[in-house]
């Protein structure tokens, strides 16, 4: 957003995924959570708490074994619980809603109905502020659709940004 906002010359069109407008109290209380487990039960606790925040049950149940060793190389490669908090408050403090109509690139907001660390309505709140914003809410695929279900992704973005480009090249759809 932060690219789109101050250089909007260097974008021809722009995906917003799994994002949020602002830190709210949910995301205050998630996010506060994330460094209260890091700080007081270390890496290997944030990781498995942040597994379950990035994806949906379904997923989980079809991954356990991965998701060990996933969780695992996570917390291995985490930072100092300092540099992480400081990570976090950065998100919770990144408020730019006020300059969001003036985004002109074409724009797609998707996310997932099912997404308990980025809900929805962040992005209902993109597609709303962004002038000609098209929003796309998938059922499931949690935060971490992009890994959960990578091939309606993949195709959802290539089809947005062909679209857009074509539309750029002022041949049409």
């Amino acid at each position: 957003m932060a690219t789109a906002l101050d250089y909007p010359a260097r974008l021809s069109s722009l995906v917003i995924y799994a994002s949020t407008t602002c830190g709210d109290p949910y995301r205050h209380r998630i996010l506060e959570l994330r460094s209260d487990i890091l700080q007081s039960l270390g890496p290997r606790a944030y990781a498995r708490y942040t597994t379950l925040l990035l994806y949906p049950p379904y997923w989980i149940n079809a991954n356990a074994a991965r998701l060990d060793e996933m969780e695992a190389a996570a917390a291995r490669q985490l930072g100092d619980a300092e540099v992480q908090t400081s990570r976090l408050n950065a998100i919770l403090a990144f408020d730019r809603r006020n300059e969001f109509k003036r985004i002109a690139l074409p724009t797609m907001v998707l996310c997932c109905a099912d997404d308990i660390l980025t809900p929805a309505y962040f992005s209902r709140e993109y597609a709303e502020l962004i002038p000609n914003a098209g929003l796309t809410v998938r059922p499931r695929g949690g935060h971490a659709y992009a890994q959960t279900e990578p091939e309606e992704f993949n195709q959802r973005v290539l089809d947005f940004f062909l679209r857009a480009t074509a539309k750029d090249d002022g041949h049409g759809d």
